[in-house]
């Protein structure tokens, strides 16, 4: 790129030397497309993370941002559609886990837990950051929650607050399992490490 800028400015140079002019008003033109082309595309095309993932997936078959377009449809509870688009970044990223984590929230929602534990169970090898591996267990833990299988849930709510002690969330899916498990006083000393805002 820096050879081409070079080049680029030698033959403006040589240019202005034989017509200043018409130099001039072909800059002037190149830059006025441009800044219109990237006011088009900011405005239009990419002014959200959102529209983004939309025209890149949908407009572009550009399938690497099918993930953060299904997870965008699953906030906004559009299941079938976000089903759709996580099944196709599975399949095409098998090594990215944050498809997995996203696809097995969306099976809890809705009423799936064996299928999200499927998933899960693929993930569980994959690479994952410490926040990651949090949400890993705290979706294990959802799952077997509604399986009724307390005691499996409530390990993985811990492994899940040990793994991302400040989220407030993992904490308090352990305090209740904790209460359903009869065991209250454990619930009150997981709440009270809750960190305050």
């Amino acid at each position: 790129m820096a050879f081409l800028m070079i080049s680029f400015a030698l033959i403006i140079k040589r240019f202005l030397n034989i017509n200043p002019f018409v130099v001039r008003c072909s800059l002037c033109s190149i830059l006025i497309y441009l800044g219109g082309y990237s006011y088009l595309l900011n405005s239009n095309l990419w002014r959200n993370e959102d529209n983004l993932f939309r025209q890149e997936v949908i407009n572009f078959g550009n399938y690497y941002y099918a993930g953060g377009l299904a997870e965008n449809l699953l906030e906004k509870k559009q299941y079938r559609e976000a089903e759709k688009y996580f099944q196709i970044a599975i399949k095409r990223y098998p090594l990215h886990s944050n498809n997995y984590l996203n696809y097995s929230a969306l099976l809890l929602d809705t009423g799936r837990p064996h299928q999200a534990l499927s998933y899960l169970k693929e993930a569980k090898t994959l690479v994952m950051t410490r926040k990651r591996r949090g949400q890993w267990f705290n979706n294990v833990g959802v799952a077997h929650f509604c399986l009724q299988d307390y005691d499996r849930s409530s390990e993985n709510f811990l492994e899940a607050v040990k793994c991302f002690p400040m989220n407030i969330e993992y904490r308090k899916n352990l305090a209740l399992i904790y209460i359903d498990m009869k065991k209250p006083s454990n619930a009150i000393g997981v709440l009270k490490k809750i960190p305050k805002q």
